[in-house]
């Protein structure tokens, strides 16, 4: 099969449209974070980490899938360079209006914080 459906129940740019409960979005951003995390740690990237291009399931447990990802990068260690990359494009992707800077923060908050105590 060529082509398959993104399983999910809405891209993260429909939920910071739609979705205003501020717990349910710290969940959402802290569940996202520690995936990006998990996939910069395995040593891949993507320019392409938009939020119109990850779909996930609502719930305490968002599963997270990623489609349009044919220029991930796969290096045995990933540089910081690429790791800001992606938080950037997430960060630009954000519908404008709909995501507070401390929301925006969580990423860079995440990685910054799970470096420097090693995990």
């Amino acid at each position: 099969m060529l082509t398959v459906t993104a399983k999910g129940e809405m891209t993260m740019d429909n939920f910071l449209r739609k979705v205003q409960d501020p717990a349910e979005r710290k969940a959402t951003f802290d569940a996202l974070a520690r995936e990006i995390r998990k996939m910069h740690d395995a040593g891949l990237a993507s320019p392409d980490l938009f939020t119109r291009y990850i779909f996930f399931g609502r719930g305490p447990s968002p599963q997270f899938g990623l489609i349009d990802m044919a220029r991930m990068d796969r290096r045995e260690t990933l540089p910081e360079s690429l790791r800001a990359r992606d938080l950037a494009a997430l960060h630009v992707t954000a519908p404008s209006g709909f995501m507070s800077e401390p929301e925006h923060h969580v990423f860079f908050k995440f990685t910054e914080r799970h470096r420097n105590c090693g995990t």
